[in-house]
């Protein structure tokens, strides 16, 4: 072989392994996008056709709620027990369909100014509607009357009814559940607390509380309803416009989440 046709055929095979093997990578990297896709779009799919059934069994039971006034106490812990339990499934299919738009197409959600005072109060609201003739839990709301954010307010008042949620499905069979909300303004964000009475969350198990699907096994939260989804997706609206969230919790004596959003008027780093 002609030793100059040797040495170039030595710089070609060279130069082939690193791009064989770029190209191979680029190639694995477009599978894996295209299999995240395809079960994205699956799982909204699915989640779609179930809740439409759910939504009519929710619908029907608030119907037979409201025409049971004189229904013996039996037959209406069954329809107190249906219009329940199709309400969690329904919230869970919501948030699981949330979730998958946030990874899968964030731009659906837009940043706009929002009054943070008047988002809580239409959760507090939601709330109320959907634990109407349930009592043992207050409200109590400080702070600014009027607070503008940069954010999806959407997104927002979903975050907070969950949290409420959250409060009133681990709160304590010894007290009136107390949600204490509280709205500030420091620096360039708006700053709404949200702190209950309930159980607490164990140290060793607040690391994890954001994970999907992750739930806290203890023995007093045996009967709690749910998979672990409303904290992923309560941290996940949070942070897609540059919001932060933390959590400081003490076992028996409550729960605090701190929202930060940033103001109309500039952000600054808290």
């Amino acid at each position: 072989m002609n030793p100059v046709s040797g040495f170039f055929q030595s710089i070609r095979s060279a130069v082939k392994v690193p791009f064989r093997w770029i190209f191979s990578r680029l190639l694995e990297r477009h599978d894996r996008i295209h299999e995240k896709r395809i079960r994205r779009e699956i799982e909204i799919t699915l989640t779609h056709e179930l809740k439409t059934p759910l939504t009519t069994i929710l619908g029907y039971s608030e119907i037979l709620l409201e025409s049971a006034k004189f229904a013996d106490e039996e037959s209406l812990g069954y329809i107190r027990s249906i219009h329940r339990q199709s309400r969690e499934l329904v919230r869970f299919i919501d948030n699981l369909i949330i979730l998958s738009v946030i990874d899968f197409n964030p731009q659906v959600f837009f940043r706009n100014e929002a009054d943070l005072a008047v988002i809580v109060r239409e959760a507090m609201m939601d709330f109320d509607r959907d634990h109407r003739g349930e009592s043992g839990y207050r409200f109590v709301v400080e702070g600014e009357d009027s607070l503008t954010v940069e954010t999806s307010e959407r997104l927002i008042r979903k975050s907070l009814l969950e949290l409420f949620l959250n409060a009133w499905l681990y709160r304590s069979p010894d007290r009136e559940l107390e949600i204490h909300v509280k709205l500030e303004k420091t620096g360039g964000y708006g700053i709404v607390t949200v702190s209950d009475n309930g159980l607490g969350i164990s140290a060793r198990y607040l690391p994890r509380i954001w994970e999907k699907f992750f739930r806290v096994e203890a023995e007093e939260n045996a009967h709690v309803p749910g998979l672990g989804v409303g904290l992923c997706l309560v941290r996940q609206s949070v942070e897609l416009f540059g919001g932060s969230i933390t959590v400081e919790s003490e076992e028996g004596k409550g729960t605090s989440f701190l929202i930060h959003l940033s103001s109309a008027s500039g952000r600054e780093e808290p």
